[in-house]
C-alpha cells in the first residue's frame, strides 16, 4: 500500500533540505564578500602597501585563507 503522507512528508524533508544548503552557501558567500572588504579596509593613504604577514594579522586570519582571498581580489 502508498503511503501518500510519507511520500508527502519526504518531499517536504528534501525541500527543508536544499533550503538550509542555499542557506549555507549564503552564509559563506556573504562572508567571504565580508573579508574581502575587510582586506580593503587594511589599506590607507598611509599604507598603501602591505606583506601577507600584515594583512593576514590585521584581519585575523591565516596567511592561507589570507592568501586565497587575495587571489580572488586580483
Amino acid at each position: 500500500m502508498l503511503d501518500l503522507h510519507g511520500i508527502a512528508r519526504s518531499s517536504t524533508t528534501i525541500t527543508a533540505l536544499f533550503h538550509e544548503q542555499d542557506s549555507k552557501k549564503t552564509e559563506t558567500g556573504l562572508r567571504t564578500v565580508q573579508r574581502a572588504i575587510d582586506i580593503l579596509y587594511c589599506f590607507t593613504l598611509e599604507e598603501q602597501e602591505l606583506s601577507l604577514t600584515e594583512i593576514a594579522n590585521k584581519i585575523s586570519l591565516a596567511k592561507s585563507t589570507t592568501t586565497r582571498l587575495l587571489s580572488t581580489l586580483e
